[in-house]
């Protein structure tokens, strides 16, 4: 499968230089079968949580249910998914630009990386790695949000169990 998407990638590439098409959308067209399969498999793993199902038996209507239970749990592994995928877009637009003579960051990269032009290579990969790690910093950031969240929801038990005996 990973080959076939190679395979797919490449003639994206091919056919972006060929038929004039916008970086932006060549990248788009091959990034995203790429982080489909991921983005599957995390959404069909919380479709199949309790608290979804939990959520539906209640009668709780499907847009509040994606809303207020299935984006808030997501938001966190998908932004540090989509962060990590800029690395592959960078990728991806160095071959559309290179080959289609186009001007933008991945041909800047591919003169200065030719050129031997070290203070641009050193400034494209900080502004790299400053992006991803933004991504990766308010991914962590959701996560934190999101467990503090969901142990507030959860009541805390009360040392006096005395409402609880039969008399």
């Amino acid at each position: 499968v990973r080959e076939l998407v190679r395979g797919v990638s490449a003639l994206v590439v091919l056919l972006a230089v060929a038929l004039g098409i916008s970086v932006e959308l060549a990248v788009i067209l091959i990034v995203a079968p790429r982080l489909y399969p991921y983005c599957s498999r995390i959404l069909k793993e919380r479709l199949r949580s309790d608290y979804i199902l939990n959520a539906h038996c209640l009668g709780i209507s499907r847009a509040r249910m994606i809303v207020n239970h299935l984006l808030p749990g997501l938001a966190p592994e998908l932004g540090g998914l989509f962060s990590l995928s800029v690395v592959s877009a960078l990728g991806v637009s160095v071959a559309v630009e290179v080959l289609g003579a186009r001007s933008g960051l991945g041909q800047l990269a591919w003169r200065a990386a030719m050129d031997r032009d070290m203070p641009v290579v050193l400034a494209v990969t900080m502004l790299i790695l400053l992006v991803v790690r933004f991504g990766t910093s308010t991914s962590d950031l959701l996560f934190a949000i999101a467990r503090q969240q969901k142990n507030e929801k959860v009541p805390a038990r009360s040392a006096d169990s005395s409402s609880l005996r039969v008399a």
